[in-house]
């Protein structure tokens, strides 16, 4: 069984995260480094040390993988990914098949640091506190919501879609990535399909010692036989109150593969 979750304020949350949602629980302190520390409540924590031993975790978040390598967590992650689908890691390595599939996806859309390059212009707003650590798959700027107007974040929005990118705003981080318009297969939900089939290729002895081929969610690429393969559960969660330039469905959800 492969659980596939969600990280900032649904596993750990900070302190003003935690203020916001009515209150402070018994939490350890899993992360330090950033403006604030980031907490994981005992009640969390205990209901993972108490999963079945054949129960494994996957972490799905927008954090770069050099955010991810901060946390110190009671619980063991064998696969986690990093910068919303651009990063697979895989006992805390990069997956190459991935990594060269997410690369050529990219190209001909604009660099990161041109991404960067625009939000770093913006400096003196008074909505713009700092920006994040540079990264060649995530832009991320820490700002104050409460003085960022609609209107400004869809002006941001607009101009990062003419660059590929798409702009979202989750508390007071705002991420850009690469554009799901411009690239139609979303890449956590491609990431996760990547996990499922690395697991069923490592646990069942009829399968080749070679990966399985990328395939994208929804695509009808399927086993030959389901009765052959082990049953590998995919359960994903993620948090509310991301508020997109363009509000969209979820593209998560439970499946079995």
């Amino acid at each position: 069984m492969l659980i596939t979750t969600d990280l900032d304020r649904t596993l750990i949350f900070s302190p003003r995260a935690t203020s916001q949602l009515g209150g402070a629980r018994p939490a350890d302190v899993v992360e330090a480094g950033g403006s604030q520390p980031g907490e994981l409540c005992h009640g969390a924590r205990d209901a993972i040390r108490a999963l079945p031993e054949h129960a494994l975790m996957c972490l799905a978040t927008s954090r770069s993988v050099f955010r991810l390598a901060r946390l110190r967590l009671p619980f063991a992650v064998d696969y986690a990914i990093a910068a919303n689908g651009g990063v697979l890691l895989i006992d805390g390595q990069p997956d190459p098949q991935w990594s060269a599939h997410v690369r050529g996806r990219l190209a001909g859309i604009a660099r990161a640091a041109t991404v960067r390059a625009l939000l770093a212009g913006l400096a003196g707003s008074p909505w713009l506190e700092r920006l994040g650590e540079e990264d060649d798959l995530c832009v991320l700027a820490i700002v104050d919501p409460e003085k960022l107007e609609s209107d400004q974040l869809a002006a941001i929005g607009d101009r990062c879609a003419g660059l590929g990118w798409q702009a979202s705003l989750i508390g007071r981080k705002l991420y850009a990535f690469r554009d799901h318009d411009v690239l139609p297969c979303p890449e956590q939900c491609g990431a996760v399909a990547r996990v499922s089939d690395h697991l069923t290729a490592s646990r069942s002895p009829a399968c080749p010692a070679t990966p399985a081929p990328l395939r994208s969610p929804g695509n009808g690429s399927t086993p030959a036989r389901a009765e052959d393969q082990p049953r590998v559960t995919v359960a994903v969660t993620t948090a509310p109150g991301v508020r997109n330039r363009t509000p969209r469905p979820s593209r998560y959800s439970a499946r079995t593969w």
